[in-house]
């Protein structure tokens, strides 16, 4: 996080120059990307800011959706700052209408995916553990049919290079349900992948894999395991016997 930071303030004066020496698309899987509009999807790993820099810079994506910060000086400044090569902020609150448009428009979007999301309507594995995600990705790609880019943000050194990852296309027809579980299934993937190829870059700091949808516990309760301990003479006791077989298939 320091890090990043730190690069952002190193960069928040235009200069495309020093930009370029220390941000890079990786030319091979760069050249292979299809013509015309993209989902670009990326974690907080690496340097996210700087890819929308270098993005916009280059023309590859001018447009994002990002999260407002609460304070509206430091929102505007770092809103500013983000678009100093040209791109445009995407408010998140009623952003995915937004982002459709511009997507009709034959003009690519990018956005981060790896938050929580436990009132979503979709999960899947992550690492092993079931993980709520937001279904956005999955909607702008089939309503505009624009296939969705995983980008992977590696450090070399000093520098910072995005490779990206084969396009996910998405059907042309189907059932909501099945739709986004074929979108968003394969881009789960690309996660892990990318993630496991440099743990220590991926920044996350709460929990990634919160339960909240069904169990309606506290905030500090919201875990994917959970360990109960029960001696055999309190599950002798029939209330508390079905309690437990109803906790395990859960």
């Amino acid at each position: 996080l320091a890090t990043i930071a730190l690069e952002f303030f190193a960069f928040s004066r235009k200069n495309a120059q020093k930009l370029q020496t220390y941000f890079h698309f990786d030319s091979k899987t760069l050249s292979a990307l299809p013509k015309g509009k993209k989902v670009f999807i990326f974690c907080h790993q690496g340097n996210w800011e700087s890819f929308f820099h270098l993005a916009s810079l280059r023309h590859v994506c001018s447009f994002a959706i990002a999260r407002s910060f609460r304070i509206p000086s430091v929102n505007q400044w770092i809103n500013q700052t983000r678009c100093i090569y040209g791109g445009t902020i995407i408010d998140r609150i009623g952003g995915l209408n937004k982002a459709l448009a511009h997507l009709k428009n034959d003009q690519s979007i990018a956005l981060l995916v790896d938050q929580a999301y436990p009132d979503s309507k979709y999960y899947s594995p992550l690492f092993g553990s079931r993980a709520w995600s937001t279904s956005s990705p999955a909607i702008l790609s089939y309503r505009t049919q624009a296939p969705i880019i995983f980008c992977h943000l590696q450090y070399q050194g000093p520098h910072q290079i995005t490779y990206f990852f084969p396009p996910i296309y998405p059907p042309s027809s189907g059932n909501r349900t099945d739709v986004i579980r074929q979108i968003m299934d394969p881009l789960m993937r690309y996660q892990e992948q990318s993630i496991c190829q440099n743990p220590g870059k991926w920044l996350w700091m709460h929990n990634r894999w919160k339960q909240g949808k069904y169990f309606k516990v506290k905030k500090a309760f919201q875990y994917d395991h959970f360990l109960i301990v029960f001696s055999c003479k309190t599950l002798l006791i029939p209330s508390v016997h079905q309690q437990f077989l109803f906790l395990l298939k859960h």
